[in-house]
């Protein structure tokens, strides 16, 4: 997927009427560089984090694949709110059973992410 990333960084400056001059000072790079910047669909990740500053823009969700409403919550959050939901520390798993053979790569999963959130699977 190419996303004329470039142009619409130049763009939103020109709409925010910030300089490329300003723009380079940012990045601490020069203006020749800017100027080519504005040319790609692509850059490194503390580039843009940079320009997202800058242009109180988040360019970062261009890159998002649309999978619904559902954002992103920090961990705490999620914490609390499983306990909210759940009031329990037992689960049941359905499945079908011509699916028992990803049960496996199913649990690997889910003991990957219980560890990763301080919860333990038993």
């Amino acid at each position: 997927m190419q996303i004329p990333l470039g142009s619409r960084i130049d763009d939103l400056r020109r709409k925010k009427n910030i300089s490329v001059e300003e723009i380079a000072t940012t990045m601490g790079t020069t203006t020749r560089n800017v100027y080519a910047l504005f040319k790609k669909n692509d850059m490194s990740i503390s580039q843009l984090w940079l320009l997202s500053e800058k242009l109180g823009y988040n360019f970062f969700k261009l890159y998002l694949p649309d999978v619904g409403n559902e954002e992103i919550q920090p961990e705490e959050t999620i914490r609390s709110t499983i306990g909210k939901k759940y009031h329990t520390n037992h689960f049941e798993i359905k499945y079908p059973a011509e699916k028992v053979d990803k049960l496996g790569f199913f649990m690997m999963n889910v003991h990957a992410i219980a560890d990763e959130v301080g919860f333990e699977v038993v």
